[in-house]
C-alpha cells in the first residue's frame, strides 16, 4: 500500500507518517509540503492521500478535485483544524472519503484512518451534531 501525505508543517506529515506504518507496517509513506509537491507525487500509484485544507500554494479543496480528476483510483482523505460544516460537506461532495480534524487525539486519527482504509467514510461527528442543530427548527 501507498500513502501521500501533504501538509506544510513537517511534524504533522511525521506524525502521520508515523501513524500510518502503525496501521499499515511496510507501508510506502511519501511526503509533499505543497500542491505542486502532491501533484510530482501522484506521478506513482498512491492508494490513499491524506491532504491538508490549507496549503502554502492554493487551497486543499481545488487539489482535491484535481486528484479526482487525474488520479483515477486514489482516495483522498481531508485534514484540517476547520471543523466548519459547510467545508466538510464540500470535501464530501468534491470525493474525499474522510474529513479529520486535526484536533483530535491520535487515537480517534487512527480509528478514523482505520475505518478509511477499511471502506468507510469518515465524518467527524462535531460536524454531525452542528448539521443536527440546523435542522432543529424548535431552537
Amino acid at each position: 500500500m501507498k500513502f501521500l501525505v501533504v501538509d506544510d508543517h513537517p511534524l504533522v506529515r511525521e506524525a502521520l507518517t508515523s501513524l500510518l506504518l502503525e496501521l499499515r507496517p511496510g507501508a510506502a509513506v511519501l511526503q509533499a509540503a505543497t500542491g505542486a509537491g502532491a501533484l510530482a507525487a501522484l506521478g506513482g500509484a498512491v492508494d490513499l492521500v491524506l491532504l491538508d485544507l490549507r496549503l502554502p500554494d492554493g487551497c486543499g479543496l481545488e487539489l482535491l478535485r484535481t486528484i479526482g480528476h487525474t488520479s483515477i483510483g486514489t482516495a483522498v482523505v481531508m485534514l484540517s483544524g476547520d471543523l466548519d460544516r459547510h467545508t466538510v460537506q464540500a470535501a464530501l461532495a468534491a470525493g474525499a472519503v474522510g474529513y479529520i480534524p486535526k484536533t483530535e487525539p491520535r487515537e480517534i486519527i487512527a480509528g478514523a484512518l482505520g475505518l478509511v482504509l477499511a471502506g468507510g467514510v469518515y465524518v467527524p461527528p462535531v460536524a454531525l451534531q452542528t448539521a443536527a442543530r440546523t435542522f432543529d427548527t424548535r431552537a
